[in-house]
């Protein structure tokens, strides 16, 4: 009898992932699960758990971690501008960014979609800019092994919002 996925509740047939040996889960499940809770843990015995990045990507390091691309930064439905991302970018280049010209910012949302699975991705604040870089990588390195390279600019999928502040 398969075990239940402690994250969607369905059978599952994967070996525990972690010191418990009862949390088992799909590699699919969990990866969603650590990169919406920027977490890398168990929550039960605190035992490290696998990077999420290498179940969507297992190729990860040779395939996406050069990309260079451009995402938009939305303030509002009519202020916007574009932000490189580079092997070396920060989250101090994107904050020296957005706050030019002495912006307040209350939040930062990083809006991503995975290609395959398409999956859409929401992060938080600054606990979510290395997914989200992650994640408009692959996005973006699957795009350019599609189509024509020049497209690569004009994608709607990979946005980082920024909320005012007061």
């Amino acid at each position: 009898m398969a075990n239940e996925c402690w994250i969607c509740f369905e059978d599952c047939d994967e070996a525990p992932i972690c010191k418990c040996k009862t949390m088992v889960c799909h590699k699919p499940c969990l990866a969603k699960w650590q990169s919406s809770s920027c977490k890398n843990k168990c929550e039960r015995c605190h035992d490290e758990l696998m990077d999420w990045r290498y179940v969507n990507c297992p190729n990860y390091d040779e395939y996406v971690s050069n990309v260079r691309c451009t995402v938009p930064i939305v303030y509002s439905s009519e202020e916007y501008e574009y932000f490189r991302i580079t092997p070396n970018t920060t989250l101090e280049d994107l904050m020296r960014q957005v706050t030019r010209g002495r912006r307040k910012i209350h939040r930062l949302d990083f809006y991503c979609r995975l290609p395959n699975p398409k999956r859409n991705f929401i992060f938080y604040d600054e606990k979510g800019f290395d997914n989200f870089l992650y994640c408009a990588r692959v996005y973006y390195a699957d795009h350019l092994s599609k189509k024509n390279r020049f497209k690569q600019w004009l994608t709607q999928k990979c946005i980082i919002h920024v909320r005012p502040g007061y």
